[in-house]
């Protein structure tokens, strides 16, 4: 599980004298418990036990005058206690509601006085008994980023102590089983104290498969589609049941927050509105805007790795021959976005946008090259850095802020063939269906419609809800630091054991891997005949070199860790030498690794 870095506070006057005043305004409510409490750990790193520690511990949680009002799984609006020139106020309408989660934004902000240096608020909230085994996460937008700190606890309402984190460095606070610190009614106390001149923003507080450090958002996707792209609406009887449309996760939440930035509720990620101007920029100049950029009133953006960038994907965009019958793979509504310019020679689809994750090896024969996402087409894929017309690549960059977690696995070998990363929160089949030898090839290799079938049926590791991932769960597996040329493996922990395939040039190499997600790109009259795949091998592609001769070269042209789209049936030797301009590699029988759906 990952938690937030532990350090000692050293403290200045200010501090210490702000707790023997937190102390005094906390006086124990009647019958509540001794204030002689001590500091809960939740980690073999233990907090060091400081003053301060010691004495935010030592104040009862009764002591907090908290709401009565609450209700299961949500947060009750905070009350907080400061000096009278600290602004502390949080409308209704920053706290939005769901089952299992509350995103809550109160913006703690500096007054006129410089004498205002510490506040705090609570939230009580109602922990569903169904939920009472999972894990309690908090996650901010900021953490003292003007040298203040600030201080997470969770009450223990038995024993009347605080587990107490310093997120000084942190974007994430994690508890596990919290329901040892709920009452008789299930609620939990969570304090926030934040000591110094410094603004904060909690983005959110939630328990389950949404209190995580790495949350998959969801894909949007609404619609089912058979294999010639006609929209189906299939029961668990039918063919083609267990698509992503059918299987709802974490859905896509922004705010708006006015000034430029635009808020992920579910990532507690931070994104700019609008990428640089719609500017593009070669990938070194990326960097340079990330570290100039002042927006907001933060000035620690930076340039968003593939997982971060991916976040922001959706799967109901559509791609078309135009813009007018093409959808963005992107929230429209709260992020600014723009077609390539095809009145500078652009293609409508030259909508790529820059990571900061580096392929560990080359495309197209020894091309430097980085990973980027491109919300035109819906696709992952690797970008040399040289333009092949002359000069260095540009793209769009849209920088990012905020829960540094995001995007690194906790994965955990569970010892019965699954494997479970407890930063998203999913479980997943250790081996694939490779070596289940599945599909009526005896291989493992199946095509769309037998994929979704064989996931919906398998039972595994005691398990029958096992499906097909869908895109973004299924990227969220992929380790961008190895790749078949590099490690010799497949671009995946080694804690999964991947199956090893011959190319079509005739090399050891590792598969395309099916998600449930359809990728709706093409003639309108069949869009939806094709499913997105997550490649863990490279992602290969038959090049005429030089262009238009009829010399094909096979080339990895994508990278390993790319995220294309196959047919979902059909003849691979139809497309001898692949499709598109970069002769995409069409394998058609791909493999299965299943998520599972608990």
């Amino acid at each position: 599980m990952y938690y937030s870095r532990r350090q000692a506070l050293l403290l200045p006057l200010q501090v210490a004298a702000f707790v023997s005043c937190l102390i005094t305004l906390l006086s124990c409510a009647p019958g509540c418990a001794s204030t002689g409490a001590t500091v809960v750990t939740e980690s073999p790193q233990t907090v060091t036990p400081t003053e301060t520690t010691e004495a935010l511990a030592a104040v009862p949680h009764q002591a907090f005058n908290v709401p009565s009002r609450y209700v299961q799984a949500e947060a009750s609006y905070p009350n907080t206690r400061a000096g009278a020139d600290f602004a502390s106020d949080m409308p209704a309408g920053n706290c939005a509601k769901s089952d299992t989660r509350a995103e809550l934004t109160p913006a703690w902000t500096e007054a006129a006085s410089a004498s205002a240096d510490s506040a705090y608020c609570c939230y009580r909230l109602g922990l569903n008994p169904a939920l009472a085994g999972a894990s309690l996460a908090l996650s901010w937008i900021d953490a003292a980023p003007d040298g203040g700190d600030l201080w997470l606890g969770l009450s223990d309402w038995v024993a009347d102590t605080w587990a107490w984190r310093n997120a000084a460095d942190a974007g994430f606070f994690n508890i596990e089983d919290p329901g040892r610190y709920a009452d008789t009614d299930s609620r939990c106390l969570v304090a926030l104290v934040v000591l110094g001149d410094t603004q904060v923003q909690l983005a959110s507080i939630g328990f389950g498969e949404n209190g995580l450090p790495y949350p998959i958002v969801d894909t949007n996707q609404l619609s089912c589609y058979n294999d010639n792209g006609q929209e189906i609406n299939p029961t668990t009887e039918q063919a083609y049941f267990g698509q992503d449309a059918q299987y709802t996760g974490n859905q896509p939440a922004y705010q708006d927050n006015g000034d430029g930035t635009v808020t992920d509720l579910v990532t507690g990620l931070m994104w700019a509105k609008t990428p640089n101007n719609l500017e593009k920029v070669t990938f070194s100049a990326a960097f340079d805007v990330a570290a100039n950029l002042e927006l907001g009133g933060y000035d620690d953006w930076r340039v968003p790795t593939i997982k971060e960038l991916y976040s922001l994907i959706l799967f109901d965009g559509e791609t078309g021959s135009t813009i007018y019958d093409s959808i963005p793979y992107l929230m429209t509504s709260y992020l600014d976005f723009e077609y390539g310019d095809e009145s500078a020679g652009e293609r409508i689809i030259d909508a790529q946008y820059w990571s900061a994750t580096e392929y560990v090896s080359t495309t197209m024969g020894g091309s430097p090259t980085t990973f980027g996402v491109n919300f035109a087409d819906g696709r992952i894929k690797g970008y040399g850095r040289e333009n092949p017309q002359g000069g260095e690549m540009t793209q769009f960059i849209r920088c990012v802020r905020g829960n540094p977690a995001y995007g690194s696995n906790d994965f955990v070998d569970n010892g019965d063939g699954t494997i479970t990363d407890r930063a998203t929160g999913l479980t997943w089949m250790q081996v694939d269906s490779g070596a289940l030898s599945a599909g009526p090839r005896g291989d493992g290799t199946l095509n769309w419609e037998e994929a979704l079938a064989w996931a919906e049926d398998l039972e595994y590791a005691g398990s029958a809800n096992w499906r097909l991932p869908n895109a973004k769960e299924l990227e969220s597996i992929v380790d961008y630091t190895r790749s078949p040329a590099t490690t010799a493996s497949a671009a995946i922990d080694p804690l999964f054991s991947c199956t090893p395939i011959t190319d079509e040039g005739g090399s050891t190499d590792y598969a395309f891997y099916w998600t449930g997600t359809t990728h709706l790109d093409g003639p309108a009259d069949i869009r939806g005949d094709r499913a997105a795949y997550v490649s863990f091998g490279e992602g290969h592609g038959w090049m005429q070199m030089p262009p238009d001769s009829g010399n094909y070269v096979f080339l990895d042209v994508h990278g390993a860790g790319c995220q294309r789209s196959d047919p979902k049936s059909g003849d691979p030797a139809d497309y001898p030498y692949g499709l598109g301009p970069q002769g995409d590699v069409l394998r058609i029988y791909n493999l299965v690794r299943c998520v599972l759906d608990d």
